[in-house]
């Protein structure tokens, strides 16, 4: 995957050297980007179905406690519609560029980030989520943070937004 013209000249004002890499927003599904706008119907042709189908319950058939089953469903697909890559440009257009000697974060889809190695500093942080059950531990899930500091105090969030930014 290429930079953007933008981020190839930051990279050569900071002299990060070749481009090694390139990480873009991590998908909860793959979905290939020829059928980004089917998927993008479906989903809020679905959940609008939730809606309708909660409403109905609720008001023709009495049946609140049911109708919320649905309704509930409908909300907490929006707010993941509402968060996701696939809908939202904004988060599709963050990129993560690693370079021999640095690299150039794209956060915002706007706002870029360059930074060189030996001028830096990398404060990380991984959670590893376990549960505790009559003595077995079980790990279930594990989040990486990465905050980068540049030496003007500017900063940089990585998270596990970049599909392989433990990486």
């Amino acid at each position: 995957m290429s930079s953007s013209p933008a981020v190839s000249a930051l990279a050569v004002r900071h002299r990060l050297g070749d481009l090694e890499h390139t990480f873009g927003p991590k998908s909860e599904v793959g979905v290939q980007e020829k059928y980004r706008a089917l998927f993008i119907v479906g989903s809020l042709a679905g959940i609008a179905a939730l809606l309708g189908g909660g409403v109905l319950l609720w008001v023709k058939v009495h049946w609140w406690g049911v109708a919320m089953v649905p309704l509930w469903i409908a909300v907490v697909a929006g707010g993941l519609v509402a968060n996701s890559p696939l809908f939202r440009k904004g988060l599709a257009a963050r990129r993560l560029h690693l370079y021999e000697r640095g690299l150039v974060v794209n956060t915002t889809g706007r706002r870029l980030f360059a930074v060189r190695w030996e001028r830096t500093l990398l404060y990380q942080e991984t959670v590893q989520e376990v549960i505790n059950y009559k003595g077995t531990q079980t790990p279930t899930g594990r989040s990486h943070a990465s905050v980068l500091v540049a030496p003007g105090g500017e900063k940089a969030r990585i998270t596990d937004l970049y599909a392989g930014s433990p990486t």
